[in-house]
């Protein structure tokens, strides 16, 4: 994978030293070494364990891959998790309460993929991938959310 992208950040709230009640200042701070085998058109979740899940990208031409890193934190340490079981960029993640991650429509298939409904399921318990039930319609990046009643809402995205 080439070294498109070495940058990420993540946000979290620094707090005022002084006085008993204290506003929660957010700001975002640079992951140094996380990030550098990751391309652009990849998508994150972060399930229970504590870890972050950088699920399909592109590469630098626009060609989709199946890598999946997971990333700790603490250490900014990927390390390589089992590939998709397609070729995928542009999708979107959300985290189930299960634990489990979504992938949610995108590109997918090699070369510079076509628009897809599928939708797949990484258990990071088992280190294993499954088909769930596709989108009505083919969708890059659309915004996805689990809801109150443990429902997977897709919203938008492009076709």
């Amino acid at each position: 994978m080439l070294n498109w992208t070495r940058t990420a950040w993540v946000s979290a709230f620094l707090t005022a030293s002084a006085g008993a009640a204290q506003a929660q200042m957010p700001y975002w701070d640079y992951i140094a070494a996380s990030t550098n085998s990751v391309g652009p058109g990849h998508t994150v979740a972060a399930p229970k364990d504590g870890k972050f899940y950088v699920i399909g990208q592109g590469t630098a031409s626009g060609i989709a891959t199946n890598q999946v890193f997971r990333i700790n934190p603490l250490t900014q340490t990927p390390e390589l998790v089992t590939p998709l079981p397609n070729f995928r960029c542009d999708s979107t993640a959300v985290t189930a309460p299960d634990g489990k991650i979504w992938v949610v429509g995108g590109r997918e298939g090699l070369g510079h993929p076509p628009i897809t409904a599928t939708v797949v399921v990484y258990d990071p318990k088992s280190n294993t991938w499954t088909y769930s039930a596709s989108l009505n319609t083919a969708r890059v990046n659309p915004a996805v959310a689990v809801a109150g009643d443990l429902k997977i809402y897709a919203f938008g995205g492009t076709d």
